[in-house]
Order: structure tokens, then sequence, then C-alpha cells
């Protein structure tokens, strides 16, 4: 696995060991990225279920200003430690070893300009995590959330005042766009 473009490009990155971490393909990333590398500059981003960080980081390489990295499992929270530390992005980056839920109720009060979230694909964890972001003001007016998963019809059109606005798939991965609602 490695970073795709920007400051980091072709820089390589270490991963957790095992089944328990899934990977973005470097073919999805790419797509996913040129669709949202003109959000990106100067964002404030979390990467939710965050494994190596290579999202994160990769949005960091691109021009973000901040990431919030978060991942319960300890090897992961390790693996995203050393890829910070190797690309020196550690004034740029905050590591949250917990839940989800917890890290995010943890964030109150702050806000993000791009939300990523890619939990295992078949937990519920999607709805509760866009219905926290929905009633905590986590996101910004002009941010949005990402979701990726193997099955869009697993994710609601709707949670509060977020709203499905886009999808995109590449190969057998979706990737699901919400962003706050016009009132």
């Amino acid at each position: 696995m490695r970073i795709i473009a920007g400051k980091h490009r072709g820089a390589k990155l270490v991963t957790p060991q095992g089944e328990n971490t899934r990977p973005t393909l470097d073919r999805a990333k790419e797509t996913l990225f040129n669709i949202i590398n003109f959000d990106i500059l100067d964002a404030s981003c979390l990467d939710l279920f965050a494994g190596s960080g290579q999202i994160g980081l990769e949005l960091l390489s691109r021009g973000a200003k901040h990431c919030v990295f978060v991942d319960s499992a300890l090897q992961a929270v390790q693996c995203i430690k050393t890829n910070i530390n190797k690309l020196n992005e550690q004034s740029n980056s905050q590591v949250i070893n917990s839940d989800a839920i917890s890290a995010l109720n943890a964030l109150r009060g702050r806000q993000f300009d791009i939300v990523y979230i890619d939990p295992p694909y078949d937990s519920d964890m999607y709805s509760k995590c866009l219905s926290f972001i929905a009633n905590s003001n986590l996101l910004s007016d002009s941010g949005f959330v990402v979701c990726e998963t193997d099955n869009i019809a697993n994710l609601p059109q709707s949670v509060s005042v977020l709203e499905l606005v886009k999808s995109k798939k590449v190969g057998s991965v979706y990737f699901v766009w919400y962003t706050k609602g016009v009132d």
C-alpha cells in the first residue's frame, strides 16, 4: 500500500497484519480522490475505522491541514502512528484508539470538512456514525461524509440533516457522499 499523489507520493505504508483490516485498493482510492481533489486543500478531516491510516494520510499528502485517525484495534493504531512518523505528519495528525462512537463523542465541539467512514461492511456502524455526526454538528456546513461500502442498499438515503447526494461504484466498492441538506 502506498500514497498515490501529493507531497508523499510513492511512500509505502505499513499495514496491520491479519484479516481485520481491509485496505482500500489503489484503483478505488484514485477514483475517490479524483472526485474530492478540489475539496481537500486546508480541510480538517476525520478518518473513522482508519486501519493503516491510508485515507487520512492521502488527504494530508494532498494538502489537508489536519486529520484525526480513529481505530479501536491497537495494532491498527500502532501502524497509523508508524506511518504518521514515517511521513513526518505528527503536527497535522491526532490518533484516537477508541471505538468510533466514543471517539465521535470525544470530538464534540470540533468540526470537520471531510469525514471518511469505512467500518466492516456487514456492521451497523454506518447508520450509527451518520446519525451521531448529523445530530452533533461535527460536519462543517460545506463539509461532506464519504462512506465506503460493498452494498449501497445498506446505507440510508438521509439521516436527520444529512442527505445522500452522490454515489460512485469502483469495482465491488461503492463510495457514497452525504452533505447537510438545504433548509
